[in-house]
């Protein structure tokens, strides 16, 4: 039998062929001559003119036209999720009339959130609930509804609890925003703290830099990327960025979880929601007692053990016993904090949120294979060397906010291409780059180059108005065009043109 070992090889070696491509053989591994890291250029031009190009030069025709209901339930399902009552003649009326609709934010929000792995419960070995997750969605569709720049929605998400607020309000919704790094899947089961933090670290440099470059830099931690130019210490200095952040996901220890989360207090504000459990007073100074006696437990359980160890006893027969009582103890006083926790002196339910605050500020070193076990050189917190973005880090914060401006700056190729790409897949079914998440080598070339480059500076030269970029591509002939294929040609195979 003819061996395969070869062909699987090859896809081992993380090239991908794509019929569509127009940008040519595939690089160099590490190259850093590659479409998407170039910066957009300034094209003239509209939506219609590049895909009419495009097929003129292929010889191919336009779709017909979609029929006026078709069309309506189109704009109606890709807007706000639900059916037209009725069939309006008005086109670009109906469009305003969605755009401002409630349910657009709600639609629209379920996009976002499953970019960035969004879910109440925390999944792997240990699938604790996150009883407070609902706040960031909440957040997300209120940011999507009052259309807040896509630069600043990024900004909010990854630095909200470094930006100034004008009123307590603000400051609980810059707070929750930042729920988009607490909400990750975590090894609650991990019982090393340094692991458990480093993975934490990972898990949100990983989400990041997919959900807004649609780049893996994650892939970074153990050795140099193998096909895209990030380098351990690209990795290493994004890292401190994240370990210098206190993540607040809210599970207490317990017997599926040795890490404890707690949350975020937030300001007092009317009308607020507040989801938790109120205690009496009495049940509160119950509790303290309690916590009291478990650490007061726990100090006679370790000044036995260290007497014992000091006069050489031998306590082994004891060993059951001791480690019964020690998670006995351990557990219990998870409960105890959490209760305490989401309620005030007086016993009164708090608003709380999942979410991140700065912590002790640090540069992580660079962990060979990425084990703990073998730490080399320090490497200072900063950004990939890929882009040519200088921005200087503060040494008394993590950097999160100038994470932030650096993944919303203009001169980054990767942002603005990103989120239009992402944006376009919603309203046609496919980006402009297949590869929603892959913008690397190893992903595929966009089917026109130049529409993406339009769109994306365009973006930005609106304002980063995710509404506006939406309005002028179900403006666009292009999309009011029906979904049957007119042609079976061997130049556009799968209809990308």
């Amino acid at each position: 039998m003819k061996s395969n070992i070869p062909y699987i090889l090859f896809l081992l070696s993380g090239w991908v062929l794509d019929p569509a491509a127009s940008m040519g053989a595939a690089p160099e591994k590490g190259t850093r001559k590659w479409w998407s890291h170039e910066v957009p250029k300034r094209i003239e031009g509209n939506v219609d003119e590049f895909i009419s190009a495009k097929l003129n030069e292929n010889g191919l025709k336009m779709s017909p036209e979609a029929e006026p209901a078709v069309l309506m339930r189109r704009l109606h399902f890709d807007l706000v999720g639900l059916p037209p009552e009725q069939i309006e003649t008005d086109f670009e009326k109906t469009v305003d009339e969605l755009l401002k609709s409630p349910r657009f934010g709600e639609r629209w929000a379920r996009h976002w959130l499953d970019v960035v792995r969004y879910a109440e419960s925390n999944g792997r070995e240990s699938n604790l609930t996150f009883p407070h997750a609902w706040r960031y969605r909440d957040y997300v569709i209120d940011a999507l509804n009052s259309d807040v720049p896509y630069d600043r929605f990024i900004t909010e998400q990854i630095a909200g609890d470094l930006l100034p607020a004008t009123n307590d309000a603000e400051r609980a919704r810059l707070l929750i925003a930042t729920g988009f790094l607490a909400i990750g899947a975590k090894g609650l089961n991990e019982m090393n703290p340094a692991q458990f933090a480093a993975d934490v670290a990972d898990e949100q440099l990983d989400t990041v830099t997919r959900a807004v470059l649609a780049s893996s830099i994650a892939c970074a931690r153990c050795h140099d990327h193998k096909t895209d130019p990030f380098s351990m210490e690209d990795y290493y200095g994004l890292a401190g960025i994240f370990k210098s952040t206190q993540t607040y996901f809210g599970n207490w220890i317990d017997s599926e979880n040795n890490n404890h989360g707690r949350l975020i207090r937030l300001p007092l504000v009317p009308g607020q929601t507040v989801v938790g459990k109120s205690l009496s007073e009495a049940r509160v100074k119950q509790l303290r007692a309690e916590l009291a006696k478990l650490n007061a437990d726990e100090k006679e359980q370790n000044d036995y053990i260290a007497e014992a160890k000091a006069k050489k006893r031998d306590i082994s027969g004891e060993f059951n016993k001791l480690l019964g009582n020690a998670l006995r103890i351990l557990w219990t006083r998870g409960g105890v904090e959490g209760a305490l926790d989401s309620v005030d002196e007086k016993g009164q339910a708090l608003p709380l949120c999942m979410g991140v605050k700065d912590a002790a500020v640090a540069d992580s070193v660079l962990f060979k294979r990425g084990e703990l076990s073998q730490p080399g050189a320090t490497v200072p917190r900063g950004f990939p060397s890929l882009f040519d973005i200088k921005i200087d880090l503060p040494k008394n914060h993590s950097g999160r906010l100038e994470l932030a401006r650096w993944l919303t700056s203009r001169q980054n190729p990767l942002t603005a291409r990103v989120m239009v790409n992402r944006i376009w897949r919603h309203l046609f079914g496919a980006g402009l780059v297949r590869t929603m998440d892959d913008f690397g080598t190893t992903g595929e070339a966009p089917s026109h180059p130049e529409l993406l480059d339009y769109l994306a500076v365009k973006f930005m030269d609106d304002g980063w108005s995710i509404k506006k970029l939406i309005k002028e591509i179900v403006l666009s002939d292009a999309y009011r065009r029906s979904s049957s294929s007119i042609h079976d040609s061997p130049k556009d195979p799968d209809n990308r043109l």
